[in-house]
């Protein structure tokens, strides 16, 4: 029986939903971000559907397949949640309508995400939302009000720089959407000031500051001088921490590839040290377009 098996048995076991710690225990299933990677993808398949539970943590259940409307509003009947190629259609209409609303609050876009029942399918919708947002003409009121585009409006464009981390910045937005639906809640960029005067910036931050994030957009191994960059964040978080009160409750670098935190794994020093300061690390899933802008900005920054 698959580690995929258990946890539907389990489920169907279970006359209430369960989140992935209880499916991690019930199941013997180790590590918990395992249960989480399978339900994501079971839920992706229409098999199990992942809900805010009483708790405030996502919780998972079985789903009822019977009488089922496919999810893009088409009006065709299907087994799962789409007809066949309709969850990327459904993903960029939620992008479209995302990138038409230019005055959207983090938690209105929170909402409209949820329209999607996969945490693929959300950052692909992300991904759409972003591009469409780019390539939206300004009007001639906002022209005329920045002195900069007036320039720009003559002068030829610049070639990117060859250090820019624009892709990567814009994929660290990505992230966090993607990680506060799995986490159940808001992460937008915050600064924190510690009783020294000193002050952080940090890549997300909860409303009531309860999980605080550190983003890495980065595929494939780590190169050495990368690899403290993990620590530092690592420690940023840690410090920061002890200021706040009440104290977070969870500490998350979050990244885009598992080998990016490879050399975390085993008897490094350096994934002891994060273990040990209290930061776990959440690996999220981007579409395939983004990781191939991800991987073509590397390229050009040799990293």
């Amino acid at each position: 029986m698959s580690n995929a098996d258990r946890l539907i048995a389990a489920l169907r076991a279970s006359r209430v939903p369960l989140d992935d710690d209880d499916l991690a225990r019930r199941c013997g299933i180790s590590p918990r971000q395992q249960v989480n990677q399978i339900c994501r993808r079971l839920e992706a398949q229409g098999v199990l559907t992942r809900s805010i539970g009483p708790s405030g943590k996502l919780v998972n259940a079985i789903q009822d397949r019977e009488g089922r409307l496919c999810l893009c509003s088409c009006g065709g009947s299907t087994g799962r949640n789409y007809q066949p190629g309709h969850d990327a259609r459904h993903a960029a209409q939620v992008g479209r309508a995302m990138a038409s609303e230019r005055d959207l609050t983090e938690q209105q876009r929170q909402e409209i995400l949820q329209r999607l029942p996969s945490d693929a399918l959300r950052a692909k919708a992300l991904a759409i939302a972003s591009g469409a947002a780019a390539r939206a003409p300004r009007s001639a009121e906002s022209i005329e009000d920045s002195a900069a585009l007036d320039i720009a409006k003559v002068a030829p464009p610049l070639a990117v720089a060859a250090g820019s981390s624009h892709e990567q910045r814009s994929a660290e937005r990505v992230m966090l959407g993607l990680l506060g639906e799995r986490l159940g809640t808001v992460l937008s960029p915050r600064r924190l000031t510690h009783a020294s005067g000193a002050y952080v910036e940090v890549d997300g931050a909860s409303p009531d500051l309860r999980v605080l994030v550190e983003c890495w957009a980065h595929q494939g191994s780590a190169k050495v001088a990368q690899k403290y960059k993990l620590v530092n964040d690592a420690t940023k978080l840690a410090w920061i921490a002890k200021s706040l009160e009440p104290s977070p409750e969870r500490l998350i670098l979050c990244v885009s590839d598992q080998l990016a935190v490879a050399h975390l794994r085993g008897r490094s020093w350096q994934g002891a040290a994060i273990r040990d300061l209290g930061v776990e690390i959440e690996v999220v899933d981007l579409p395939v377009e983004l990781i191939e802008t991800i991987l073509s900005a590397q390229k050009r920054q040799y990293r």
